[in-house]
């Protein structure tokens, strides 16, 4: 089965989202509430990897829908930690990696892992709904939402800092 490897960091700063930026405190979230929110689109798992956070591990408190998401440890970085997803996996032709960062792009394209833009994996899930998939109403009724123990757990890891 095929599954998406996504340069998280590389996804926000790619400007293609409205409302969701780096200056974010909260940045990484609003992704995940994002890809969750459209992943069942793909029907592919998603892992979206981010730079230095949690202590270098999945985050079960923001993982769900469809969507893992894992931090690099402090002693590296998003790249690196695709990079080695990517070198392990025993079918590279089944991943899809995230990314518009040339060098990462080029560190994994000799791998046999398919690339994909930016622009391009959003787009595949902004596209229409299929047939079967249910309606744009219960779509957002069914909308993944982080629980009140998720978001404390995520202000005590990164922070409940107030600027206004």
């Amino acid at each position: 089965m095929t599954r998406y490897l996504v340069d998280g960091h590389n996804v926000i700063g790619s400007g293609l989202l409205p409302g969701i930026d780096m200056e974010q405190e909260n940045d990484e979230v609003l992704l995940v509430q994002w890809l969750r929110a459209r992943q069942s689109r793909l029907r592919k798992p998603i892992v979206v990897i981010f730079d230095k956070g949690v202590p270098g591990e999945t985050s079960r408190s923001l993982s769900g829908g469809g969507v893992t998401v894992r931090f690099a440890p402090q002693s590296s970085d998003a790249d690196r930690v695709i990079f080695s997803l990517a070198r392990n996996e025993t079918s590279p032709e089944r991943v899809v990696v995230v990314t518009n960062d040339a060098r990462l792009r080029d560190l994994v394209g000799g791998l046999g892992v398919q690339l994909m833009r930016v622009g391009t994996f959003l787009g595949l899930l902004q596209s229409p709904a299929r047939r079967n998939e249910p309606s744009k109403e219960e779509r957002f009724k069914e909308r993944p939402k982080l629980s009140r123990q998720e978001v404390e757990e995520y202000l005590a890891l990164f922070g409940n800092r107030d600027d206004g």
